[in-house]
């Protein structure tokens, strides 16, 4: 089974840090709109004789709530959607920066994660390839994520 896993920016503090967990929707105390919250500690818990369920929820920016991408780069940190990646192909001589995104960002015939270019490459933008390659020389490495790193979206030259 899949380990499902999300991350969003935590809204009640000036750091905005990541909290990690289950992504949910719940309805604003006032009844107007809906907040985005990340339960981070699902679980039981025994209160006199039952079980009951408790869940710490922290509410978060929903703009910046990612997917884990099931995979880890080089250094075996989890790669998740928004994260930005440096992908070298050793034999080849090709360094590149990308976006992990969802969907079909390339338009092309594949469906699911993809790396979507940060200015011009040509070459495979599937990132199973450069994350399951490794023995062939291809790289993938997190460098940052769009909201925290927006300097590395320019295109470098």
């Amino acid at each position: 089974m899949r380990e499902r896993l999300s991350r969003g920016k935590r809204t009640d503090n000036d750091e905005g840090e990541f909290v990690y967990g289950i992504p949910v929707e719940g309805e604003v105390v006032d009844g107007v709109g809906n907040e985005t919250y990340i339960i981070t500690n699902p679980g039981l818990q025994w209160v006199d004789g039952v079980f009951m369920t408790y869940d710490e929820c922290i509410e978060v920016d929903p703009e910046t709530v990612g997917d884990y991408t099931g995979l880890t780069d080089k250094n075996n940190k989890q790669i998740f959607e928004g994260d930005i990646v440096r992908l070298t192909d050793v034999h080849n001589e090709i360094e590149w920066t990308a976006v992990v995104a969802f969907g079909n960002p390339n338009g092309e015939y594949n469906w699911g994660w993809q790396l979507k270019a940060i200015g011009e490459f040509d070459g495979n933008k599937d990132i199973l390839l450069w994350v399951d390659m490794e023995d062939t020389g291809a790289y993938c490495e997190v460098i940052g994520n769009i909201f925290d790193n927006p300097e590395l979206m320019k295109a470098q030259k």
